[in-house]
């Protein structure tokens, strides 16, 4: 009806426009359907995104950028991660780093449902803003014919040791297995002992360092930030000393050589007040940075 649904000509720009009034994703859905794909498409609504990124997957160009938002903070730091785990299909715990959690939940997510459709996601820029707060990732989506091997390089676990802060990336395939780096006390009062794992493949386990596997066959595994750990049941018992979360983007947030180009247009254009945001962009999408940023204070303390 006229009161759902009003479709504007667009005379004005040579009928390429059309404003209408509905859901979203099936509007997304109409369009793939009709095969009218778009150059860009801005999911902009507020709570959890991911019922928009299959539909926005379909819809856009290869080679084209979806933006995405989420503005449920909460549960993407972790304080609800039930929530989580039904509209990312990722567990996150509460860490050090929420704000950068966020953004990497939305890019593991979009990666998921992109290998699905046999696509694969480059982020542009990801950039998280407290007055929402509000997460947005812009990723460029090409075609693939692995996206086995892209997910699996991509989408991971982080891991991070509440007792030294230990803090590294575990792979699909060393899930159980020690996590990287971590040998402190607490983790060996739980009954966890380090051994010799050097020949470890690079690419398996980043920021990977000698480990230790647990007396009684387990293995300490650790996750994406601080958490409250659980009380031992036995007197005398560490607390656990380990989290993990995931799985989410362990690749860089944004991609160099586009915020060079957007630092350039800036200029161009006299947008002076942007150059500080994207000098800190650039400088995060560093690709040798590993995932989870720390506050240098905090590591002083």
């Amino acid at each position: 009806s006229a009161a759902k649904k009003k479709k504007v000509d667009g005379n004005e720009c040579g009928g390429r426009w059309r404003v209408t009034y509905g859901d979203a994703a099936r509007v997304l859905l109409e369009a793939y359907l009709a095969k009218d794909y778009f150059d860009v498409v801005d999911c902009d609504g507020f709570g959890l995104g991911g019922r928009f990124i299959g539909p926005a997957l379909r819809a856009v160009k290869h080679g084209g950028l979806i933006y995405l938002t989420n503005t449920d903070g909460r549960t993407s730091s972790g304080k609800n991660p039930a929530l989580c785990l039904a509209n990312y299909g990722s567990w996150a715990n509460q860490v050090d780093c929420p704000n950068e959690q966020g953004l990497r939940l939305l890019l593991g997510a979009v990666a998921q449902e992109a290998a699905v459709q046999r696509l694969e996601v480059e982020p542009v820029f990801s950039l998280y803003s407290p007055h929402g707060p509000v997460f947005r990732c812009m990723v460029r989506v090409s075609p693939t014919k692995r996206p086995d091997l892209f997910l699996a390089r991509e989408r991971r676990f982080t891991a991070h040791c509440r007792a030294c802060g230990q803090t590294g990336v575990v792979a699909w395939e060393d899930l159980g297995c020690p996590a990287p780096g971590c040998s402190c006390a607490a983790t060996r009062a739980a009954g966890r002992a380090p051994s010799r794992r050097g020949d470890r493949p690079a690419n398996r386990v980043d920021q990977s360092r000698s480990s230790e596997p647990a007396a009684d066959g387990g293995a300490a595994v650790v996750g994406g930030g601080a958490v409250e750990a659980a009380e031992a049941a036995d007197e005398g018992a560490a607390e656990a000393a380990v989290a993990m979360s995931g799985p989410l983007w362990v690749g860089p947030l944004h991609d160099g050589a586009a915020l060079v180009r957007m630092a350039g247009l800036a200029e161009e254009l006299g947008w002076d007040d942007l150059k500080p945001l994207l000098e800190t962009l650039k400088g995060e999408a560093d690709p040798r940075l590993p995932p989870l940023f720390h506050d240098i204070h905090d590591l002083s303390k």
